[in-house]
């Protein structure tokens, strides 16, 4: 228990897609203070909309599981709650980490 609340997968999966909007939003606002330092109109709209916000989404998504792993061996419900979250929010967050390995090859 966390605060008198108790951590199983569904909070998992909320801070999954809580971290993953936030983090798409960061970058999205990021690349638009850019466009908008080089003056580009065209650039400008294309901070919104463009493939780099499916990849920002999906390393946003991986980022939440992640760091509960790390924190997994101090605390045994943290661990049982990441293994009892949605099976697709880990295999998303697996495949990311995976592509990024292979990435470097």
């Amino acid at each position: 228990m966390f605060l008198g609340l108790e951590f199983d997968g569904g909070w998992v999966d909320a801070g999954t897609v809580g971290v993953a909007v936030s983090w798409c939003g960061a970058k999205c606002r990021k690349r638009r203070l850019l466009a908008l330092a080089l003056n580009n109109g065209a650039t400008l709209y294309r901070t919104i909309v463009s493939p780099d916000s499916r990849n920002d989404f999906l390393a946003g998504a991986a980022i939440f599981p992640f760091v509960l792993l790390f924190a997994s061996p101090f605390s045994s419900q943290i661990l049982a709650g990441l293994l009892a979250a949605n099976k697709l929010t880990l295999c998303m967050a697996g495949a990311v980490a995976l592509f990024n390995v292979f990435g470097d090859f």
